[in-house]
Parts: structure tokens; C-alpha cells; sequence
């Protein structure tokens, strides 16, 4: 069986093309074997066709209807956490995709839970999104352990098949481009602003009036693997922003940097040889793909703005990228083809450049329970034999700098003491890239990360005194607590036969505290004294 789209020799009942996965064939749903539209029965083991489709019994209707409404007529892809399904709304008789987004890879409860909080704060703002370049939400739903989210059904390509035909030309790539920014541009707008996060051509559709619609808004992220580390701002290599690699970070700009690389790819083709792009283009796309975002186009509009002009001249040389689409284009200035001669360039005077070290890489905030703020100390070197000024500014509202510019005395190290208010600072898990300015001839970045501490417990007394014991005996209250984050198991024991306890096992979840009553048995109670060990709380 050959692929009408691009010539693969596919196996006899291929339902799509092991090539281009161009849609051959529908699936038998008994054996899987690939049917031809309008035959009666599948050729392998005789299920009945109805109307061009195999025809499914009772049961298998009743097993493929989703959120009590939408019949699956087919799967048309599947990953390890997703998969994605036309299907037919028995309600309103249209086509509609449905994607499914499973919580397997969401090891811990919490995770599960702040996904399944976060996905529904994020569909409910996109089922109220109008536009035409991006695909409207219908419907949500949830089923076991699995969400689901409904769409219309677009017919069309993604750009992840158009781009295997080879180089598209440039007034083609800057069309879609100009879609594409609008599109996103709108999401950024928003009074929650929405960002994609991970852009990537198979989430790109040309319809079948050409216009490009994105089909996926960033909601299957919210399901991947590693959520405390931050996956959830990740994207898709080569088209992932530098602050979404190093730091988990992600912002318009990198939304930007993102379109940015999927147009190169469209313009170079899957080899990488497309024909030389115009310098306005190159400049555009040089801009917009700086590894600094403070550097990078800073929005969409002036990104679309630079594509449909080629944006304002620059002195520096245009940036040339040579890149095929499997890995990363390199962000580095070259001469472009036909250059000018430049005069060396000065060496830059001493001032103009950092002279203080940075000896703290990374500010670690401790979210403790109970505290509400915490003072980090960020280290600084000065190797020279003069004081040097440093100006220092703050990134994130929940860090706070103690004075505009300090002075680092010389040949010596200093310490300025950040303040974070535990009240604002977000979740454990959260990085910021930009946390801490500093500027000193140059601007540098100190990032910052929210960590849970470690479970701690806690025990309010050393000995337990139950004063003068009658007949009736006596009790002790022993209070236990968990100073740290996550849940902390507790376990209490008596190891005499004349103590009980009213209780032995417990659970503390962070900042918790519980009581343990200690009671003496007057009938069997021990001569007075002190007796070492007596109660035991262990983790």
C-alpha cells in the first residue's frame, strides 16, 4: 500500500502511513486491520462495515462514548499521557476532537491535585477565548482518573507534515508567521495572560482555507512527569527559550523565541537547505531568537511589526542561523553574506564591565510553616584594589534588596541581606530566573528557588512530671510537631506497663501539632523517682 502523500511502500492493511502518518485507512475495530472507505467487510476476519465505517457492536458503543455525549470514531494519535480522538457529539451532530490527559505520571497526591486545580483554572479561561487563529474549548470534562477537553474538528495539516514537503518560501513562512504572532498575541492580552509555553509544529494546523490555528494551548503540560522541578514551563528542544532550559522559566518572550525557531524550520526544511532568507527576515528572526530575553523582541506585536517590515535598521551585523530542525539553531552573530568592512572594535574600558564575583549562584527560600519571613544572605568578591558600587534591584515581588547601591570594599567579600516574604512567595518547586538584579559596569541575573525543608519533629517537652500519684493515677500531656514540609509519620511508645498512651500512630502534615495523653496507672504505679526513656516518639 503506497502513501498517495509522499510515495512510502506501507504494509498491506496499514491504517497510516509509517512515513508521513498520513491518514490511510480506517481501523477494523475487531482485528485492526487497515479497511478501504465503502467496502462491506474487513478482508481479514470478516467484521461487518456499515456506511464506509466498521460498524461497532453494543457494547463497543457504550465503551467509546466520552463525558456521556461523544461518540469516538477513531484514535487519532497517542502518547504516553495523552491521546487524541474524533468523535461525533450526539447533542449537536458535529465533529469534534476530544483530548485526553492522563495524571499517570503524577507521582504524589499533591501533584495530582495541583494539576487537576491548575487545568481548571487554565480550560475555564480558554473556554471563554475567541479567535480565529486558535481552536475554541467546547467542553471539559473528567472521567477516573483522566481529563478531557473537546474541540472542533479542523481538517487540514499540521506543520509538522507541511515542513516534511521541503523548504516552504519565505512570503509563505512570513503569512504564517503573521497568523501565528496575532494569535498568540491575544493569549498574551488576556487579563490572564496565557502562554503557550510549547509551541512546536505539531501543534500548528493549516486549514483547508490556509489559515494556520493553533490546536493545542499548553494544557498538556500541566500532566508531564516532575512537576516540582518545574517541568510544567518546559517546551520542546529546539524550539524551547534558553530560560525554559536553565531555570524552568517561561514568559512572552520566550512564546517569541519559540515562533521564532518554528519559522526558521519552516524556511530551512527538514535539511536544512531552503534558499537564502532576505536580510529583513534574518533580522527579525536574529532578534527575536537572542539568548537574553531582556535583549529579545519583547512582544508579539513588535515581533509581527519587524516580520511584515523587516523592523528598524541595526549596526550590528545580521544574525545568520543554520539549523536543522532536530537541534537547536546557534545564537551567534555572523557577517552577513555580502559584509561591509568594520573597524576593530575598542576595547571597552574597565568600568564597562562586572567587577564584583557572584559567589551565590542561587538563592534557596525556605518556605517554613509558621514563618512569614526569612533573610538570605547573597554573596559578593571584589578582587580589585578600589571599593566598587553595586547597584542592586529586586525581580520578584516577594524578595526585597536593602538599599538601592551598596559598596563592596576591596579585595574583599560582602554580604547583602535579601528579605522574602514567605506570605507571597509562590509554591514550592518555583524558580525565577530573574530574582536579584545586579549592576556593576554589567547587568546580571541571580535566580532564586522556593523549596519545601524537609519534615522536622518536634517534642515540647524533655520529661513528663505527673507530681504526687494516688490511687487514681495521674496524666501528662506531651505536644509533638511538625516544624518542617511534607507529612511526617509519628509513632509514640510506653515502654513501661504502668504508662498508656492515648494514642500511638499519627500523621503531621506541615506545621501541624497533636497531643499525646500520658497516663499513669495509680494501682500499678512504681516507687517515685526518675526513670530514664520511659515514652519513646519516633519517625
Amino acid at each position: 500500500m503506497r502513501c498517495p502523500k509522499c510515495g512510502y511502500p506501507n504494509r498491506e492493511g496499514a491504517v497510516v502511513c509509517d512515513h508521513c502518518r498520513t491518514r490511510l485507512s480506517l481501523p477494523c475495530p475487531r482485528c485492526g486491520f487497515g479497511v478501504d472507505e465503502g467496502v462491506s467487510a474487513c478482508p481479514r476476519c470478516g467484521q461487518a462495515i456499515a456506511g464506509g465505517q466498521a460498524a461497532p457492536s453494543a457494547a463497543e458503543k457504550q465503551l467509546f462514548i466520552l463525558g456521556g455525549r461523544y461518540q469516538v470514531l477513531q484514535q487519532v494519535s497517542r502518547g504516553r499521557t495523552s491521546a487524541v480522538y474524533r468523535a461525533h457529539d450526539r447533542s449537536t451532530g458535529r465533529t469534534v476532537a476530544v483530548k485526553r490527559l492522563d495524571t499517570i505520571a503524577l507521582v504524589t497526591p499533591e501533584e495530582k491535585r495541583s494539576a487537576l486545580a491548575q487545568f481548571e483554572r487554565e480550560v475555564t479561561l480558554l473556554e471563554g477565548l475567541k479567535h480565529r487563529g486558535v481552536v475554541p474549548v467546547l467542553d471539559h470534562f473528567r472521567e477516573k482518573q483522566s481529563v478531557f477537553v473537546v474541540m472542533p474538528w479542523v481538517t487540514g495539516s499540521t506543520l509538522a507534515e507541511v515542513r516534511l514537503e521541503g523548504p516552504l518560501p519565505e512570503p509563505q513562512v512570513r503569512a504564517i508567521g503573521l497568523q501565528l504572532a496575532a494569535a498568540i498575541g491575544h493569549l498574551h492580552l488576556q487579563s490572564h495572560p496565557i502562554l503557550l509555553r510549547d509551541l512546536k509544529p505539531s501543534h500548528v494546523m493549516i486549514d483547508t482555507a490556509g489559515r494556520a490555528i493553533l490546536l493545542d494551548l499548553g494544557l498538556s503540560r500541566l500532566f508531564r512527569a516532575g512537576q516540582s522541578r518545574g517541568t510544567a514551563n518546559r517546551g520542546t528542544a529546539p524550539y524551547e527559550a534558553p530560560e525554559q532550559a536553565d531555570d524552568g522559566y517561561a514568559g512572552p518572550q520566550s512564546d517569541v523565541y519559540a515562533l521564532s525557531t518554528l519559522l526558521l524550520v519552516l524556511a530551512r526544511g527538514p535539511a536544512g537547505t531552503g534558499k537564502a532568507l532576505s536580510p529583513t527576515f534574518r533580522r527579525a528572526i536574529a532578534r527575536a531568537r537572542r539568548k537574553d530575553p531582556d535583549r529579545r523582541t519583547p512582544t508579539m506585536e513588535r515581533f509581527a511589526r519587524s516580520l511584515a517590515t523587516g523592523g528598524e535598521a541595526v549596526a550590528t551585523p545580521a544574525l545568520v542561523l543554520e539549523a536543522a530542525p532536530e537541534s537547536a539553531p546557534d545564537d551567534t552573530e555572523v557577517a552577513p553574506p555580502t559584509p561591509a568592512p568594520v573597524p576593530p572594535r575598542p576595547r571597552p574600558d574597565r568600568a564597562a564591565l562586572p567587577q564584583v564575583t557572584i559567589i551565590t549562584k542561587r538563592l534557596r527560600v525556605v518556605r517554613r510553616p509558621g514563618r512569614t519571613r526569612a533573610g538570605y544572605r547573597l554573596r559578593l568578591r571584589n578582587n580589585l584594589p578600589e571599593p566598587v558600587d553595586v547597584r542592586v534591584r529586586s525581580g520578584v515581588p516577594w524578595l526585597t534588596v536593602p538599599a538601592n547601591t551598596i559598596t563592596v570594599p576591596p579585595s574583599s567579600e560582602h554580604a547583602i541581606t535579601v528579605a522574602a516574604d514567605l506570605r507571597q512567595a509562590p509554591a514550592p518547586g518555583t524558580r525565577a530566573s530573574r530574582a536579584v538584579l545586579l549592576i556593576d559596569g554589567g547587568r546580571r541575573w541571580v535566580p532564586a528557588e522556593v523549596v519545601e525543608p524537609p519534615p522536622a519533629l518536634v517534642v515540647d517537652k524533655q520529661s513528663l512530671d505527673f507530681g504526687t500519684v494516688g490511687p487514681q493515677g495521674g496524666v501528662a500531656c506531651l505536644a509533638v510537631r511538625n516544624d518542617g514540609g511534607g507529612s511526617i509519620p509519628v509513632r509514640v511508645t510506653a515502654r513501661h506497663p504502668w504508662l498508656s498512651l492515648s494514642r500511638a500512630e499519627l500523621s503531621l502534615a506541615p506545621g501541624q501539632e497533636a497531643e499525646v495523653e500520658v497516663r499513669l496507672r495509680g494501682d500499678e504505679a512504681p516507687e517515685p523517682g526518675r526513670y530514664e526513656g520511659a515514652v519513646v516518639v519516633d519517625t
